[in-house]
């Protein structure tokens, strides 16, 4: 009976990414418009790059990639300290404690920006986006992950200088750069378990967005939310008609054995988990490198990244509240 079973569990699983596959084949690459920089955000990609692979036990080109993020918030006018009332980023130290004892403890560190709500009023209330910096011994991470670093840091740089001009929000923004992602998603556990700076911001938080890549090529694909999610699904919907989606992508996801940052806080806050899928092939490769980039991949991070920052950057995230009373 036992057998049966899963070979019945396989023969559906194998169906539904039949299903998967074919729902996105015809799925057009195509060019977005975008408010950011195009240019700057493949600078950033290069130089996070230029040292190689910047996994945890790459212990120097790990470190000098944080230090390449510090550098350039840092000359947007970011301060380093604990503050809400201007722009500010704090460096999270923490143990990646491997509890499998696959390998001795690490001392990681994340990079957490916050940049407050200016309106005359505001809600309290955050909106966070998470990549991570850290990349697989095997590959350069120019695009897992380095692809949403660079679009999160262009969003730092644009809404500063929009800010700046006179454009209001009312709710905060976090952009939270973690490492350890690919050894065992430590960085967003150090971040949701033990983060407690800008005034309890973990517990501030109303939407987050996960940036990844499972490729070096392909079409932008939102492949999970969380549960009680019809409200925050009919926003996407809204938030952007050209992002491909897909009901059977989750129930794809979820029987394969990996995960991605966006697993340690879904059960918390409502939210979208994202990433291209094209280039497989090139996965935890020495592929994955900037001389591989494909631009249209960059405007389609950049294009969701603002326009999901212009929606929600004074919405009021309690409607996103889907649970039972």
């Amino acid at each position: 009976m036992r057998k049966s079973a899963k070979i019945i569990s396989g023969i559906l699983a194998a169906v539904l990414c039949l299903m998967f596959v074919i729902s996105i084949i015809d799925t057009q690459e195509t060019r977005k418009d975008t408010n950011f920089d195009q240019d700057r955000m493949l600078s950033h990609i290069k130089k996070l790059s230029e040292n190689g692979p910047r996994s945890i036990v790459d212990k120097e080109a790990n470190e000098k990639a944080l230090q390449y993020l510090i550098s350039q918030v840092e000359s947007w006018g970011v301060v380093n300290g604990d503050t809400t009332d201007k722009p500010a980023y704090q460096v999270q130290e923490y143990v990646a404690d491997d509890e499998e004892g696959r390998y001795q403890n690490f001392y990681l560190k994340n990079l957490i920006v916050h940049i407050p709500a200016n309106a005359a009023e505001t809600t309290g209330e955050a909106i966070m986006f998470m990549s991570h910096f850290d990349s697989v011994p095997m590959g350069q991470g120019a695009f897992d992950d380095g692809i949403a670093t660079a679009t999160m840091l262009e969003a730092i740089r644009y809404y500063l200088g929009k800010m700046a001009s006179g454009y209001t929000i009312t709710n905060d923004l976090v952009f939270c750069f973690v490492n350890g992602e690919e050894y065992g998603l430590y960085g967003s556990h150090a971040f949701m378990e033990e983060f407690k700076g800008f005034d309890n911001v973990v517990e501030r938080i109303g939407f987050a967005t996960n940036l990844e890549s499972r490729g070096t090529s392909g079409t932008l694909i939102m492949f999970e939310t969380a549960d009680n999610n019809y409200k925050t699904m009919k926003l996407f919907s809204e938030i952007n008609k050209n992002i491909f989606t897909c009901s059977i992508a989750t129930m794809v996801y979820d029987m394969m054995p990996n995960g991605t940052d966006f697993s340690n806080f879904k059960e918390v806050y409502q939210g979208l988990n994202m990433a291209n899928i094209g280039g497989g092939e090139d996965y935890h490769t020495q592929n994955d490198a900037p001389e591989n980039l494909e631009s249209v991949c960059l405007s389609q991070q950049a294009q969701i990244v603002d326009t999901i920052i212009e929606k929600l950057g004074s919405y009021n995230l309690n409607q996103l509240d889907d649970t039972e009373k």
